[in-house]
C-alpha cells in the first residue's frame, strides 16, 4: 500500500474507502489478542474427509443440504475445523476466534472481526434461509457459535483504519473498510451478473457456472451450490435481504 501510495498523485486522504475481497473456505485461528495460532489452512487442503463424512453422518445428507444449501464438501470450512480440533486440540483449545482470509487483513487494517454473507455462506456452517450461522450445524460440528465472526453485509463499513495501521501502510487513520466479499460472489459482479436471471462462467483456478437468483433454490439431486451474493438489491427483495448465487459443481 505504501508503494502504491507513492507512486502516483493518489495520496491518502483521497481514498474513500478500503473493501477486500477473499479465497472462500480458507481458515486461520486467532487467539484472544487476535495473533494467529497457526498457519491458515487453504481452501483446496484435502485433509478432511474423515470429518466431512463425520458431519454428513450426524446431521443428514438430506438435511445438511437443506440447511446450508451445499452438498458436504472437504474443501469447506466446517470439516477443517472439525479436523483441527481432532488433531491439534492443543492448537484449538486456544482458538477465541476463527476468520477467514479477507477478515483477518480487515482486522489488522480496523481492529474489528467480522465476516460477510457470502464468505459465511461457503462455510458448510450457514443456515441459508435465514443468513444466519446454523446452531444445528454448528452443534453436529462441535463448534461453538461465539468463536465465529459476526456477519455483515458487503457494503456495511466494518470499522476504521486505526492509527497503528495507518503508521504501518501510509493510509489516513478514520478511513472506513468495509466488509467486503468473497472472491466469487466479487468475480461476478465484476462480470455484470449482479440480478436476478444473471448468469456467468467461470473458469480460472476452479470453474464454475453462476446463476443470480432472487432466493435460495435448492435442487433435489444436490447439483447445485448455494451461496449469497455480494450485492443487495432492495429494489427486487425485502430490505436488507441478499441474493443469492448458484453454483453449478461436479458432486
Amino acid at each position: 500500500i505504501r508503494e502504491v501510495l507513492g507512486r502516483g498523485p493518489i495520496g491518502p486522504g483521497d481514498i474513500a474507502g478500503i473493501v477486500g475481497c477473499g479465497q472462500m473456505h480458507s481458515v486461520l485461528l486467532l487467539d484472544r489478542s487476535g495473533a494467529p495460532i497457526r498457519p491458515a489452512i487453504l481452501w483446496l487442503d484435502q485433509r478432511s474427509t474423515a470429518e466431512c463424512m463425520e458431519l454428513t453422518r450426524r446431521v443428514g445428507a438430506e438435511r445438511l443440504f437443506r440447511i446450508t444449501g451445499t452438498p458436504a464438501a472437504n474443501t469447506f470450512s466446517a470439516p477443517k475445523l472439525m479436523w483441527l480440533a481432532s488433531h491439534e486440540p492443543e492448537a484449538w483449545t486456544r482458538a477465541a476466534h476463527v476468520v477467514f482470509s479477507k477478515d483477518y487483513v480487515n482486522w489488522r487494517l480496523c481492529g474489528e472481526i467480522g465476516t460477510d454473507r457470502s464468505m459465511m455462506s461457503a462455510t458448510l456452517l450457514c443456515d441459508i434461509a435465514r443468513g444466519a450461522w446454523s446452531d444445528e450445524v454448528c452443534r453436529a460440528a462441535d463448534l461453538p457459535v461465539d468463536c465465529l465472526p459476526k456477519v455483515f453485509a458487503a457494503t456495511d463499513v466494518l470499522g476504521r483504519v486505526t492509527p497503528r495501521a495507518a503508521a504501518e501502510t501510509g493510509l489516513a487513520a478514520g478511513t472506513p473498510v468495509f466488509a467486503g466479499a468473497s472472491d466469487c460472489a466479487c468475480l461476478l459482479l465484476g462480470a455484470g451478473a449482479a440480478e436476478p436471471g444473471d448468469a456467468c462462467i467461470y473458469t480460472g483456478t476452479c470453474s464454475g457456472i453462476f446463476v443470480v437468483r432472487g432466493e435460495p433454490t435448492l435442487d433435489p439431486l444436490c447439483r447445485l451450490e448455494v451461496q449469497a451474493h455480494a450485492g443487495r438489491l432492495d429494489r427486487h427483495l425485502d430490505a436488507g435481504r441478499p441474493i443469492f448465487q448458484g453454483i453449478l459443481c461436479p458432486h
